[in-house]
């Protein structure tokens, strides 16, 4: 009688064995994609007024957390041979992908700028200074008007690179990066969320405002954590990732909270609900492997890439044509700006999908 679920324990305890055989789990794609309207509200606002909206938009920074450590956990492998394979497409592919937004975006304020008159803007002193490379290079900073989202893949690309670093002087080693997890988590709260009770300046910052420390490469590591302990993690019920989730959001609300009511609250990118939240939604994916495969799971990675790449070139579209169509109407229309977006990039990122594949076909009708 109870030899259906013996079965089913017996399957959750060879997660290791179908992750290192690069298994996908079904739930993690589908999952991915669903990140994507926190991203949008996170990036581009709530149209919920007040105190609410705030929160929502606050709450919604833990999606761009959860992406490091889907990316920790599928490309920080236990065999050092295959982890230099991935590392190194990995670090291939963020960069170009940080290339093509870099130079895009460059372009897309151009514009932007020449169309509001502000092109005096890239002649100014303020701008013209080495400090506004170190910013950009090492802080993540981005000083131009549109594409503030770019900090994202930077942030991956260093992350990529500093691994195969690592990996190439054989630093993955448990005495290595255990401490240097633990030192980064600190300095994720104490440079962030924590920053104004730690009262340090950072750079001329009241916080850090940069990824690639806070964000990336700590939370990649928590990745590589999960891979390495999935066996004992699939023994846990699902629905107790759930409550836990829950509890991150009360958490980061608390946080929030008490930091605004002591006049401490200088920044909203990280707090402790906010790894939490994290954490929990992806071992509730990656756990669950016997989730049926369907469209968003096979195609959610992808989508979801296409989609945040497109999300400040839309946005600045939306604004033109609003601008162009009825500028009285403007600051009402882009209280709307977060839907409007996410319902035109997820058009595209499918437009997109669609070209590829046909594209694809005709390759393979031509071979044939």
């Amino acid at each position: 009688m109870n030899e259906p679920k013996e079965e089913k324990v017996r399957e959750k305890l060879k997660l290791s064995e179908f992750y290192n055989g690069d298994g996908r789990a079904g739930f993690v794609n589908a999952t991915r994609l669903f990140l994507m309207p926190f991203v949008f509200i996170a990036l581009l606002g709530i149209p919920i007024p007040g105190i609410l909206g705030n929160y929502i938009r606050a709450i919604s920074n833990f999606a761009a957390l959860s992406f490091f450590v889907y990316c920790g956990f599928f490309t920080l492998v236990e065999n050092p041979e295959k982890r230099m394979r991935k590392l190194a497409r990995g670090a291939k592919r963020s960069a170009w992908l940080f290339l093509i937004m870099l130079v895009s975006y460059l372009a897309l304020n151009i514009a932007y700028l020449a169309y509001i008159g502000g092109l005096r803007f890239l002649i100014s002193p303020e701008f013209l200074r080495v400090r506004t490379v170190f910013e950009f290079l090492f802080l993540n900073v981005w000083q131009f008007p549109v594409g503030n989202s770019i900090w994202f893949i930077q942030s991956l690309t260093y992350a990529y690179l500093i691994f195969l670093f690592m990996e190439k002087f054989n630093l993955f080693k448990p005495y290595i990066y255990l401490p240097l997890l633990g030192v980064l988590l600190v300095f994720m709260l104490l440079s962030g969320e924590f920053a104004g009770v730690v009262g340090i300046s950072y750079f001329g910052y009241s916080y850090i405002p940069g990824g690639f420390l806070t964000k990336a490469l700590p939370f990649m590591l928590i990745g590589m954590l999960l891979r390495k302990y999935v066996d004992q993690l699939s023994r846990i019920p699902r629905f107790v990732y759930i409550i836990t989730f829950v509890a991150g959001i009360l958490l980061s609300v608390g946080e929030l909270l008490l930091l605004a009511t002591f006049n401490k609250l200088v920044y909203t990118g990280n707090t402790i609900g906010y790894a939490v939240m994290a954490i929990s939604f992806c071992c509730f994916a990656i756990v669950g492997p016997e989730a049926k495969q369907s469209f968003f799971a096979s195609h959610g990675r992808s989508y979801s890439r296409r989609m945040y790449a497109l999300c400040q070139p839309v946005s600045l579209l939306v604004w033109f044509i609003f601008n162009l169509v009825d500028p009285q109407m403007l600051s009402a229309m882009m209280q709307l700006n977060s839907i409007i977006c996410f319902v035109v990039c997820l058009g595209l990122a499918f437009l997109i999908g669609l070209i590829k594949l046909n594209i694809t076909l005709k390759r393979e009708y031509l071979r044939g």
